[in-house]
């Protein structure tokens, strides 16, 4: 207990944010060159949370979202954005991204207890072997709803991951610990 209060009291007046250090730990983790995660709480239709390691959130990439209509040079708020509009307003598009995790290539992050939804996508970057790995998503918990986008720059392939690099090997494991600690806790 004394540990715990002493974790919090430190966290607290260095400022340091518990979901920052965990994005911090993935980046290191798959060797990555940077990382971005950006939290929108539709409710209140806004980001309530964004953290970066060596990333510019916006840098511009083309992730192959075209299954749901996104298939543009973009920046990551811009499609946050983006996504959200896109299942505020398309019920079809909602019920693909719930079985993408109950059965799909984002399979990964489904959790019990929490509904999911989401997809993956892995990026080749600038014409080089470098790639941008993404899980855009969104989560229900409770009466609120929150969408998720978590982006790797460059992780590299690991034997915990069979040597494959792909968002559906390493970025799904970091949404799905992001939205365990989320939802362990009032946001």
């Amino acid at each position: 207990m004394k540990k715990a209060i002493l974790y919090i009291l430190t966290m607290f007046l260095i400022g340091c944010n518990p979901n920052k250090q965990l994005l911090e730990q993935n980046v290191k983790h798959y060797r990555a060159d940077g990382g971005a995660y950006l939290l929108y709480d539709m409710q209140k239709d806004k980001i309530t949370d964004k953290q970066v390691v060596n990333f510019n959130l916006q840098q511009e990439y083309q992730p192959d979202f075209a299954k749901i209509g996104i298939n543009e040079q973009i920046s990551t708020e811009q499609l946050l954005r983006k996504y959200v509009e896109k299942i505020r307003n398309d019920a079809d598009v909602r019920y693909f991204l719930r079985q993408n995790v109950l059965s799909g290539e984002a399979k990964k992050v489904n959790m019990q207890d929490v509904e999911i939804s989401g997809l993956t996508a892995t990026t080749p970057k600038n014409q080089t072997e470098e790639v941008m790995t993404t899980f855009l998503g969104h989560f229900v918990m409770g009466d609120k709803i929150y969408a998720l986008l978590v982006v790797l720059d460059n992780p590299q392939p690991l034997k915990e991951t069979y040597g494959f690099r792909s968002a559906g090997w390493n970025v799904v494991n970091i949404a799905r610990d992001l939205i365990t600690a989320l939802t362990s806790k009032k946001y």
